[in-house]
């Protein structure tokens, strides 16, 4: 049974707007603008999926005088990256995001002061073990039970809104509400926080210093010496997806492999005692030593666990993490 579907788009400065889509045959269907900027229809929908997008006489610099202009809907949830059309799905009537069902939803997860965070690049991180096949969520969570197994208890995920191109840290966002699709659909997001749910582990949606001075040591271990009001306030870290790997940093790059591993679990005790949140950063735990360079691939180093220096890093993380969780000392 079809149901009347209401599409509407804000765009105060131009003149006119209609809409085409596969539920029109593409034909175009015009939309009525109102005092407040709303260009808006109605649309009799049966229960589907359907592309579309929207057509404006721009009044923009960048475009001939009311040329008529292609544009997705800025509030679309999915995008079709082969079309390059917004995406809408009506079910029993309404408008739906997907069909997922919560399953772990009533778990309850490690309160504030615990937290172990571990931000992550979908697309590098899980990208098949270090093969050039894109990451996907599905990935991610495959390896959940590695995150667990190191002692995290919260991820951080770098962008996943869709951005253009393929391949973006997620900074560059072209579609705010809809998932970079590449990476799987908004079901997929959802199983995979359902999933960290299941682990007990949260998911979320940067302290350095150049040289060394005792003082200034103190006051990176200490955020509260920084105005933080409590230890939640701050998040440490050793290196982020804008900062090198510890191991490749120019002061490790000198030294011999194991002066440089020594040195790397001293910065993991460091990272794990400071007052603060820790935060590890992709492949620090086994001693990824890649450069960063925003917005190029760099596909996680999942090979160095192979090296015996790379896997006994891994296993100082994983007790120096077990640590922090259960010695409350070192959170309150």
């Amino acid at each position: 049974m079809a149901a009347a579907i209401e599409f509407k788009l804000f765009a105060p400065n131009n003149k006119a707007a209609t809409r085409i889509g596969s539920f029109s045959k593409w034909d175009e269907i015009p939309l009525q603008k109102n005092d407040k900027g709303y260009f808006r229809t109605k649309i009799q929908l049966e229960d589907g999926i359907y592309q579309y997008k929207f057509r404006v006489q721009s009044q923009s610099p960048y475009f001939e005088l009311d040329e008529w202009v292609e544009v997705n809907d800025p509030y679309a949830t999915e995008i079709n990256r082969t079309t390059h059309t917004s995406a809408v799905r009506i079910k029993a009537g309404e408008r739906i995001i997907d069909t997922y069902v919560w399953q772990h939803d009533d778990k309850e997860l490690p309160p504030n002061e615990e937290l172990v965070i571990y931000e992550l690049h979908v697309a590098d991180f899980s990208g098949a073990d270090g093969s050039e096949s894109g990451g996907k969520f599905q990935q991610v969570i495959e390896k959940l039970h590695y995150l667990c197994d190191l002692g995290i208890n919260a991820i951080e995920l770098m962008p996943v809104n869709e951005y253009p191109g393929d391949y973006s840290w997620g900074y560059k966002v072209r579609d705010f509400f809809a998932v970079e699709s590449s990476y799987g659909a908004t079901a997929d997001l959802k199983q995979l926080i359902d999933e960290c749910q299941s682990f007990r582990i949260f998911a979320i949606e940067n302290l350095a210093g150049k040289t060394f001075d005792i003082e200034k040591l103190k006051q990176v271990l200490d955020g509260k010496q920084q105005g933080y009001q409590n230890t939640t306030n701050a998040s440490d870290y050793l290196a982020s997806h804008d900062r090198d790997h510890l191991l490749a940093e120019a002061s490790f790059r000198i030294l011999d492999r194991e002066t440089a591993f020594k040195r790397a679990k001293l910065g993991a005790v460091l990272l794990v005692t400071a007052v603060g949140i820790p935060m590890l950063w992709m492949g620090e735990e086994f001693g990824g030593w890649s450069c960063q360079t925003p917005n190029q691939q760099n596909k996680l180093q999942w090979n160095l666990l192979k090296n015996q220096p790379n896997h006994e890093l891994l296993e100082y993380y994983k007790h120096a993490s077990r640590l922090r969780r259960y010695l409350p000392a070192f959170y309150t």
